[in-house]
């Protein structure tokens, strides 16, 4: 079951947040020309693949399992979270989760969703979209022009010290 099922036509925003630092990263849904545009930490267009990505990934998260509500959430890393991934949607509404450690045997996060008591546990791959936002921004791609001198500068070689 997952954690909820939306299409991507009704994903208007996602916020990645580094709690221990403070990083945030917003991409909100834009126009045409310009599909999605960062909000934070700056104004600006957004790198529409990367960001379709990291939406598509979250449409509907699928948990791997379930742990029963702990007493103590220190261990899962849920006491402090790490992150949090919120999704907005349509009609004013937001989805979001925390993420905690990595387990230890891997491959999944243990996640605290509000409303729900017990930890999820989501697919580490499945987030690594999303949370590489954070890691390096979703600026658009550039091209890179080719290494050429503007006709006013002429290239002088480096003198062979004969």
């Amino acid at each position: 079951e997952p954690l909820w099922w939306v299409p991507s036509t009704d994903i208007l925003g996602l916020r990645v947040e580094d709690l221990q630092s403070g990083t945030v990263v917003e991409v909100r849904r834009g126009a045409e020309e310009t599909p999605w545009r960062m909000t934070a930490p700056v104004e600006g267009p957004a790198d529409a693949g990367r960001v379709e990505w990291a939406v598509n990934s979250l449409l509907s998260p699928r948990p791997r399992g379930t742990l029963p509500a702990p007493d103590d959430l220190a261990p899962y890393g849920l006491a402090e979270p790490s992150r949090r991934v919120t999704v907005f949607l349509r009609g004013d509404v937001a989805r979001s989760f925390e993420i905690g450690r990595i387990s230890p045997t891997g491959g999944v996060f243990y996640v605290a969703v509000p409303g729900r008591p017990e930890i999820v546990l989501l697919n580490e791959y499945s987030l690594t979209d999303a949370l590489s936002l954070l890691d390096e921004l979703p600026y658009p791609p550039t091209s890179t022009p080719g290494e050429t001198l503007p006709p006013s500068v002429t290239a002088t070689p480096e003198p062979t010290g004969n």
